[in-house]
């Protein structure tokens, strides 16, 4: 504690419990000569606490990362306070170091990281080093790093998985990244930055999150949908693609061929598809139908479809509609009853738009053929 250097001492110069001698505890002893080298002797326990190496500021200092630890230290690396911190002190600029033991978390610093710290002053030879280093909630501000947006997908023991928004994969996370206290759960929206995972030189190289910060609910999302309400007539209906011998029950099994919309945009002529669980008042429009939608687009593949689609105008040439109840489902066929109750019409599966949420005793349109 008086000089910075270590001193050689043998178990028989403790006088104690020498069992329960630790690294760390505070010990006072006695400097001899031996052989020409100087040994300690007589070390005695201290209480805890009594040993102090350092002075530490009170006064909270806020600064720039100028160097941060690297994660794999190089073969040639003796420093134990291989970070850097800028700072302006009064009128001058002043570069502190740091190790690993002077952050406050184990969040990931980045260059350019605006942060608060204290100063610690060594006692014996007066250098100072930044200590409880904390990331300021401006720092993205600073930094060069792109921050991603996704939402909680799993969470597993110390660790989990987020959905991304801009990466058709889930990005594996540790829960000593998550920059705010507190815990994350499925469904969360979060904000984080990717960095590669650090591995052994033979592994293959994953990306994984860091720098995780969780967003008010609403803020993430997966798909962009166009203020714009555009005007198209449909070009294709939607068909339900049923296999034989399917049950209603089964509805998952079949799948639903998009229909399309054509439509102009500032005199270009384009198509867009849709599909039925886009269509709103439960109403399929038919080929030649006037419609108004609006156009949604998948961040990540930039695909797009109508949605919150409305039928205008009903093609003149289309054929009447009717109105009826669900009055049976057999495997893949039913019947409908009229409005007027006077007679069952048979209807197969492969007519039917919607049949995952078909049910009896729903009401449906219908056309004659």
């Amino acid at each position: 504690a008086d000089v910075v250097k270590e001193i050689f001492f043998h178990y028989s110069e403790f006088k104690g419990d020498l069992e329960a001698l630790q690294a760390g505890d505070d010990v006072e002893f006695t400097i001899k000569d031996r052989n020409g080298k100087e040994v300690a002797t007589d070390v005695r326990l201290l209480p805890q606490g009594t040993v102090i190496f350092e002075d530490i500021s009170i006064e909270q200092f806020e600064g720039t990362v100028v160097k941060v630890i690297p994660k794999v230290p190089t073969k040639n690396q003796n420093d134990p306070l291989p970070g850097r911190v800028s700072v302006r002190i009064g009128f001058a600029d002043k570069e502190l170091p740091f190790g690993e033991k002077d952050t406050k978390s184990k969040v990931t610093l980045l260059e350019g990281d605006h942060i608060q710290f204290n100063i610690s002053t060594d006692r014996r030879d007066k250098l100072e080093r930044a200590t409880n280093i904390e990331i300021l909630p401006d720092t993205f501000k600073f930094t060069k790093e792109t921050r991603e947006m996704g939402v909680i997908a799993a969470i597993r023991d110390g660790f989990g998985f987020i959905k991304c928004v801009d990466r058709d994969a889930r990005m594996f996370f540790h829960f000593s990244e998550v920059l705010e206290e507190g815990q994350l759960h499925i469904s969360d929206e979060v904000e984080f930055t990717v960095v590669p995972l650090c591995q052994d030189m033979l592994s293959a190289q994953r990306n994984h999150a860091v720098r995780i910060k969780k967003l008010p609910k609403g803020t993430v999302s997966f798909h962009i949908q166009s203020e714009q309400r555009f005007v198209g007539v449909v070009e294709k209906e939607v068909v339900a693609t049923a296999a034989k011998n399917i049950s209603p029950t089964k509805g998952k099994e079949k799948e639903a061929e998009e229909g399309v919309i054509a439509y102009e945009d500032c005199g270009v002529k384009l198509t867009v598809p849709y599909h039925a669980k886009d269509l709103e008042g439960g109403s399929h429009p038919q080929v030649g139908d006037k419609v108004e939608f609006s156009i949604n687009e998948v961040k990540r593949t930039g695909q797009q479809s109508a949605v919150s689609i409305r039928v205008l105008n009903r093609n003149a040439s289309s054929a009447k509609r009717l109105h009826g109840f669900v009055a049976a489902l057999k495997d893949n066929f039913g019947f409908i009853e009229t409005a007027n109750h006077d007679q069952e019409i048979f209807f197969h599966y492969e007519m039917c738009g919607d049949l995952d949420n078909l049910e009896l005793g729903d009401t449906v349109e219908y056309t004659l053929s």
